[in-house]
């Protein structure tokens, strides 16, 4: 009788599985199909195992944790962009003066301090009597109510400081509603519809110019603004607090319309 010899091939010269291709280096092999995910093999008593790459717990939630801060990182660049727009738009904006041969200039309310106008109110007056004066408008609309326990309304006030200053009572128009910049213009639209009157001048600090622009167009004022020449805003704490004011104010305006 023969003997018969059954000989167990060796790990490094193991039979290479169907559909695999071997790594001459290690031996390790994948499956050679380009549209299945590749397989880690290695050799246990002369067959082929593998072990699907399954990945761990931790490096997914890394992968989740950079998705949303690239997408946080996105969103504060969109906005940081707009916010930037928005305050070059409203300094570019009041350093034109727009000022043409119009029916009335309107001028948007400041503090009153008892029967005198603030330092920011009178500037705002002394512009609108030079407009008055070198008939570039006709007529002057004083907007603004009463603030706090004032005796006088804020418009009543101006009117008072404009009469003292050369300007005829019978061209002086006022409203005594109003207590913020869109109530301003509101209440100025229904004097101005009842008087007749068809196009204006808005008449305001420079940084207050681009919203209040925005508000006249749309409630169908055919207006254009001429900022103060000069404003009690000088400091740079003064400026910087009333742009960031109106940039907030800006956008509440475009967002929510008021």
């Amino acid at each position: 009788m023969v003997e018969s010899k059954v000989t167990r091939p060796e790990r490094g010269n193991a039979p290479t599985p169907p559909g695999l291709v071997t790594s001459p280096s290690t031996g390790a092999g994948r499956e050679d199909f380009p549209d299945k995910p590749a397989f880690n093999y290695r050799w246990s008593g002369g067959i082929a195992c593998y072990v699907t790459p399954f990945p761990s717990r931790s490096s997914t939630m890394w992968r989740k944790i950079r998705r949303i801060l690239l997408w946080i990182g996105l969103l504060c660049l969109i906005v940081g962009g707009w916010l930037g727009w928005v305050t070059w738009d409203i300094l570019h904006f009041g350093r034109e003066d727009q000022a043409r041969k119009s029916d009335v200039a309107v001028v948007l309310g400041a503090a009153a301090w008892d029967r005198r106008p603030s330092p920011v109110l009178e500037e705002r007056i002394n512009h609108a009597i030079d407009l008055y004066k070198r008939r570039t408008v006709r007529k002057l609309l004083f907007t603004g109510g009463f603030g706090g326990l004032a005796a006088m309304a804020e418009s009543e006030v101006a009117r008072d400081y404009a009469v003292e200053h050369g300007v005829a009572a019978a061209d002086i128009l006022i409203e005594k509603k109003s207590h913020s910049t869109l109530e301003n213009l509101q209440e100025a639209r229904e004097v101005i519809v009842a008087e007749g009157l068809k196009t204006v001048i808005l008449v305001s600090d420079p940084l207050q110019m681009r919203r209040a622009s925005v508000m006249a167009k749309d409630l169908g004022l055919d207006s254009v603004c001429s900022p103060t020449p000069t404003s009690r805003y000088r400091s740079k704490d003064l400026k910087l607090d009333f742009l960031l004011t109106e940039v907030y104010k800006y956008n509440v305006y475009l967002l929510a319309g008021k």
